[in-house]
Formats: structure tokens, C-alpha cells, sequence
């Protein structure tokens, strides 16, 4: 896809973001700052992890089989991949751009603009290398964010239990067998043994935090 168009994807998507935001607050201006920070995570996160499902679904049903994202995809792939990293990438941009002004320090931590920025740089790479579609596969790690937000959202979402189990089984077992998976490409692999170090440090705080009652203060992930 040519930059112009990429450029425009990204655009329209943070707009969208943008007036979802927006009309959310209009529609509800009692939310506390708090609430307001969770608004864009439960969209794109919900939005990322049920196009996760698809890629998952294709690569558990071959068996596993890493030249499935690791040749050509079809054109109809490449094209939901690339839209896919557009939206990732415009809930980034947003989230710092409307956090700044109106919910900054929930994003003052390293899962806030650290992480955002990182990402954003990490999903342009992808892009600009034409990265296989297993960039998808990661995703899935989106559900225990769905989870995290929508409780911080609505406290009567709120299932602590549920998110470290799902942040557990994503974030650390699966993403360490994705990264094990795809070892044979040095810049993945590197690239995912420093996302499982943080996940790992994210999951020791929030254990410590509800099992070992200590205080933990950077618990709120991507």
C-alpha cells in the first residue's frame, strides 16, 4: 500500500477515534478522569484481539505452521494486516495526543507514553519490512486489556482474577511460544523476548499487588 494511502488510513482511523472519544464524554459528562483514560483502550483492544481471532484460527488449524506467515499472503490478508497495523498505530497517536490534554497522568508510566510511542515506531517497521501476517498472531494479547479496561471503565466489569488468568495465558505461555515459534528471525526474536521481559515485570506487580498485598503502582498495560 503507498504511503498516501497509508497516510490516509491512519487519518481516518484517528478521527474515528477521535469523535468515538468525543461522543462518549458527551454522552456520559460525569466520568471521572479515571474512566475517561480507558475510553480508546477498550475499543482498539477489543477491535485488535477479534481480528487476532482470524489469523489465530488460520494458523492453529494448519497445524501450527510457521510458513503459513512466513510466504505471501493473499492480497485480501495483506489487506486486512496493513488496516489492521493502521489502527493500531492511529489508537497510539490518539490516546497520547487526547491523553496529554485530558487524562496525562495515567499516561505518565511505562505502559503509558513509553509504550505508545515504542509501538507505534515498532508497527511503521512492520509495515515499511512487509512483515508476515503472524504480526497479527500477537493480538490475541489484546484480551486481558479488555478485561483491564472495561473494569476501569465500569467497576462493576471489574474481573481482577479473570485478567491476570488471561494475562497469564496470552502475555507470558503464548507470546513465549510465538517467540520460540518464530526464533529464526533474530529481529523477532530479540523483539519478543523484551516484550516478554516487560509482560512478565506488568504481571509480577499486578500478583504482588492481589496475592502478596504489596503496593505496586505501574499496573495499567497497553
Amino acid at each position: 500500500m503507498n504511503i498516501i494511502l497509508s497516510v490516509a488510513f491512519i487519518g481516518l482511523f484517528c478521527m474515528d477515534y477521535y469523535f468515538m472519544y468525543s461522543n462518549t464524554i458527551k454522552r456520559n459528562p460525569e466520568l471521572t478522569e479515571k474512566q475517561r483514560a480507558y475510553i480508546l483502550s477498550i475499543k482498539a483492544s477489543t477491535t485488535l484481539f477479534l481480528i487476532s481471532i482470524y489469523f489465530n484460527y488460520k494458523f492453529i488449524a494448519s497445524g501450527f505452521n510457521v510458513d503459513l506467515y512466513t510466504s505471501t499472503l493473499n492480497s485480501s490478508d495483506n489487506f486486512l494486516l496493513d488496516l489492521s497495523v493502521f489502527n493500531l498505530i492511529s489508537y497510539l497517536i490518539t490516546d497520547c495526543y487526547i491523553g496529554y490534554n485530558k487524562y496525562h497522568k495515567y499516561l505518565c508510566s511505562l505502559s503509558g507514553y513509553t509504550h505508545h510511542i515504542v509501538y507505534t515506531f515498532i508497527s511503521l517497521t512492520a509495515l515499511y519490512i512487509k512483515v508476515p501476517g503472524f504480526y497479527l498472531l500477537f493480538f490475541i494479547e489484546e484480551l486481558p486489556t479488555i478485561f483491564l479496561s472495561s473494569g476501569n471503565y465500569n467497576k462493576s466489569l471489574r474481573r481482577d482474577n479473570i485478567f491476570g488468568l488471561t494475562f497469564f495465558l496470552t502475555r507470558l505461555v503464548y507470546h513465549g511460544y510465538l517467540t520460540w515459534k518464530f526464533s529464526f528471525n533474530k529481529l523477532f526474536l530479540i523483539l519478543g523476548i523484551l516484550s516478554f521481559g516487560l509482560h512478565s515485570y506488568w504481571f509480577k506487580n499486578w500478583f504482588s499487588k492481589h496475592f502478596l498485598k504489596t503496593n505496586c503502582k505501574d499496573i495499567k498495560q497497553e
